[in-house]
């Protein structure tokens, strides 16, 4: 299962776009919410206070990225960040359960999340850190619905 970029507007009932990052939805993490995925990436991500109430107020994913401009990004970052995008998709996750049965809905189905990162992205030369963190959640949710994890 490929997951692209979806432009445009966002469906009022949420759909397989709702694995996407970029989806609107709160994510409350630490005390802070946040109004979606890359909001609470980025946020996370920089030491600059200013940079992170320009990622609160921005009110899509480019304007998350220009918000993020050029600020200083933690220094271990490059060591929590999959950790943080973990937490980040499983608090998703929980705490909108609709989107849970939709993830869940996927079955057992690779998920290549198609994105500019090599890092984060699919296909060919890709890692798909993304794909396997949403696979990951996805197995973590069938066990907590089935009583393995609490």
């Amino acid at each position: 299962m490929k997951l692209a970029s979806i432009p445009g507007k966002w469906p009022t009932e949420p759909g397989i776009e709702c694995l996407r990052n970029e989806y609107p939805t709160t994510i409350v993490i630490g005390g802070d919410t946040y109004a979606s995925a890359v909001h609470a990436y980025w946020a996370l991500a920089t030491t600059d206070e200013t940079a992170r109430v320009g990622i609160h107020r921005a009110t899509t994913a480019l304007g998350v990225e220009r918000a993020v401009g050029r600020a200083p990004i933690r220094q271990d970052w490059l060591h929590l960040r999959l950790t943080v995008m973990h937490t980040i998709l499983r608090a998703k996750f929980n705490q909108h359960p609709e989107l849970g049965d939709v993830l869940v809905a996927t079955g057992d189905a690779r998920i290549d999340y198609s994105i500019s990162s090599a890092y984060w992205s699919g296909g060919t030369k890709g890692r798909n850190w993304l794909g396997r963190l949403l696979e990951l959640v996805r197995s973590e949710i069938v066990a907590q619905r089935a009583g393995f994890l609490p």
